[in-house]
């Protein structure tokens, strides 16, 4: 159970650090003419997409 509730703290630790982080140190959201295929499915259709 001790261990259950440190692996808890640390990973709200680490959700919290990750936040608090500044915007310089983040990855850019720069993802431009991305394309997905097939462009049409259903749940079952494996879809592939690329930037």
């Amino acid at each position: 159970m001790r261990v259950v509730a440190n692996a808890s703290v640390l990973a709200l630790a680490v959700a919290m650090a990750s936040l608090l982080a500044p915007m310089d140190l983040r990855a850019a959201n720069e993802l431009r003419n991305g394309t997905v295929a097939p462009t049409e499915g259903t749940t079952a259709t494996s879809f592939t997409f690329s930037v």
